[in-house]
């Protein structure tokens, strides 16, 4: 699916889907959207995006089980969309903005998902269709709580990621190890709690 696509349009001011509908207006069916969570949390000391997906969560296996690939497909391009074009969003003439922060979070994720050979085989296309503009937007990844499982997903993926690899930082479930570290680059009120943020934290 996703090589059949330019990922180079995404951010753009118009993006239209195979279907002709507008990206930015497309709503995912069968409650993709919140089972598939991600969402824009605030903006680091640079004023650069920062977006959370809850990998962890996101129950991959049973929506290819279920045949709503093509649904899935679409929902996760819209929100590569959002990534990007939250860059030009942001950026003005005084204060130019050209990379996003993203927070990837492996909690409570389970062995059958990642195990799942149909959900591996995806993630392995969908790598390399979006390689590039990752590598363009992308300044800074925290993956957080990752288990075995997951640092073993990440291994195999890392030939394909190239020099975006290179901008991600892994850490295990221990939050003494990297709340520190995310606020060094992120203030504390564009963080939800369980971040290290404050009780008054709300999305953007």
């Amino acid at each position: 699916m996703f090589s059949n696509w330019d990922a180079n349009l995404l951010g753009g001011d118009k993006v239209l889907l195979p279907n002709g509908q507008n990206i930015e207006d497309y709503v995912a069916p069968y409650d993709i959207p919140k089972k598939f969570v991600y969402y824009l949390a605030g903006y680091d000391y640079e004023n650069r995006p920062v977006w959370v997906a809850e990998l962890g969560k996101w129950p991959v296996k049973e929506v290819l089980e279920e045949k709503h690939v093509v649904e899935f497909d679409w929902h996760l391009k819209q929100m590569l969309h959002r990534f990007f074009k939250s860059v030009r969003d942001r950026s003005t003439e005084e204060n130019g903005v050209d990379e996003i922060v993203c927070i990837i979070d492996f909690a409570d994720q389970k062995l059958d998902q990642i195990a799942h050979i149909p959900a591996a085989r995806y993630a392995l296309h969908f790598v390399p269709f979006a390689k590039d503009t990752l590598n363009k937007y992308v300044g800074q990844v925290f993956v957080l709580n990752t288990n075995f499982a997951a640092q073993t997903f990440l291994n195999l993926l890392q030939p394909l990621f190239g020099g975006v690899f290179g901008k991600i930082a892994v850490y295990g479930n221990n939050k003494a190890q990297w709340i520190p570290k995310l606020l060094r680059t992120i203030p504390s009120k564009s963080l939800p709690e369980w971040y290290g943020g404050t009780k008054e934290y709300a999305p953007v």
